[in-house]
């Protein structure tokens, strides 16, 4: 078999022709299967070689994607925080403004938090409750144009942060609803008898 003017030979551990690249650039004869596992076999080497340290600052053991100290990178943020507040607080607009649905969702999570109800909402729960609404308010049945993430059943009253207990309402309904509980509400608005 020939590849632009080079000849390819059989790969030397499998006996396979399929090759991405000439010989030339292939001096040890594999296949791509064979050079993918050989790669794979020598990061795992390097990994049990060269064991991630402890961090000379604090000593944790902690690492993020970039391979810094996790509590040093935190505490380092924290300090540009408060020597740059005002750059803080614009960086952080820029971005609520860029991303209403996750910072929506953020502060589902932070109230809930706060209550200690636990749970986490998913970040594209917005999209799928438009879909199974069909873009409707789950309370009058009016068409979505502005909506408001409901909790069924209300932090206040024990509800879960969770999807299973999220809703899409109108705002006057989710502003009449408040922290009413979902069957006295309903009631209320001539629904449930």
């Amino acid at each position: 078999m020939r590849y632009g003017g080079w000849s390819l030979k059989p790969c030397i551990k499998c006996g396979s022709t399929e090759r991405g690249t000439p010989y030339p650039k292939n001096p040890l004869g594999e296949c791509k299967a064979c050079r993918r596992a050989r790669k794979k076999a020598k990061i795992a080497e390097r990994k049990t070689k060269f064991p991630i340290k402890p961090c000379r600052k604090c000593g944790a053991m902690d690492r993020n994607k970039n391979g810094r100290c996790t509590p040093c990178a935190q505490s380092r943020y924290l300090r540009w925080v408060e020597t740059n507040p005002s750059r803080s607080l614009e960086i952080r607009a820029k971005w609520a403004k860029k991303n209403p649905e996750k910072r929506r969702i953020f502060s589902q999570n932070r109230r809930a938090l706060v209550k200690s109800n636990g749970g986490k909402l998913s970040n594209n729960i917005a999209e799928k409750l438009l879909k199974l609404q069909q873009g409707k308010c789950a309370c009058c049945y009016n068409q979505l144009e502005k909506y408001h993430l409901d909790h069924i059943m209300p932090v206040s009253l024990g509800g879960e942060n969770k999807d299973r207990n999220i809703q899409l309402l109108c705002p006057t309904c989710n502003l009449q609803k408040n922290a009413k509980h979902p069957i006295d509400f309903m009631q209320s608005k001539g629904f449930l008898l």
